[in-house]
């Protein structure tokens, strides 16, 4: 986590969470409102800020603010390069593998120190390589065959993607179990019994995340100009909410402000 965000939490520590608004693609690409971020400073910013409570809630640490995610399906999601090691989305790279499963629809899962993560499906053929029988022999063809139709165990061999730990069996998961064999939420809500702070955040995120409670208008436009005045600029409508603009905005890395 980047010194300036710990900070950030030090100085404001309670500052409002936020759910519902980005989330995390099984190819690993961050999306607000169902929005790609193409922003590339921000990403690498979401990138290094990345990580999770005790309750496998996952969340991006927007400065103070806790921002969470929901999966569409898992925490990480893995990259298999050809002779490279086993990289995450983030760019981090694990150290240990710990599991591995095949899911019913096709798709493979790896459980490494950092987490449990999808096998990006454009790397499906090159992970194929790293899967063998119970000898370590790679599998061929028949083999393949044999262990798809449950007649055979599979493992894959970590040191093939650069981790430690020895070959690890491949179990059979359904997509619907994943978040409770994994330990994981895949759609982080507010708790029940709510800790979380009531009184919003005068400071405006940089991906303009908003969170409970509801205020009336005016109140909103308010806080809204004086955490940042730009916004006064633009038209309101007779409830006095911003009206929305003709074109989506393009987030800049000035945007990126954390202290």
């Amino acid at each position: 986590m980047d010194a300036s965000v710990i900070a950030a939490i030090a100085k404001w520590p309670n500052v409002p969470a936020v759910f519902g608004w980005l989330g995390l693609t099984a190819r690993g690409e961050w999306r607000l409102r169902g929005e790609r971020i193409e922003n590339v400073a921000m990403r690498a910013f979401m990138d290094r800020n990345y990580g999770s409570d005790a309750q496998g809630r996952w969340f991006f640490q927007n400065g103070p603010q806790r921002v969470f995610v929901k999966l569409d399906l898992t925490p990480w999601v893995y990259r298999v390069m050809p002779g490279e090691p086993l990289v995450a989305h983030t760019g981090a790279q694990p150290r240990a593998l710990k599991g591995a499963a095949l899911l019913d629809d096709g798709r493979f899962v790896v459980e490494t120190d950092l987490g449990a993560g999808v096998i990006d499906d454009r790397d499906a053929a090159l992970f194929l390589r790293v899967i063998t029988d119970f000898a370590g022999l790679p599998l061929n063809e028949r083999g393949l065959e044999r262990w798809l139709e449950g007649k055979d165990e599979a493992f894959v061999a970590g040191a093939l993607l650069g981790l430690a730990a020895a070959p690890q069996r491949i179990e059979r998961v359904r997509v619907g179990h994943l978040a409770q064999r994994y330990g994981f939420v895949a759609e982080p809500a507010p708790e029940q019994r709510s800790a979380e702070p009531v009184q919003r955040n005068r400071f405006a995120p940089p991906l303009s995340f908003r969170s409970e409670p509801r205020r009336t208008p005016a109140q909103s436009a308010a806080s809204e100009c004086i955490a940042a005045p730009a916004l006064c600029a633009r038209p309101r409508n007779n409830a006095g909410r911003l009206t929305p603009p003709r074109r989506s905005v393009t987030l800049t890395a000035n945007e990126v402000n954390t202290s």
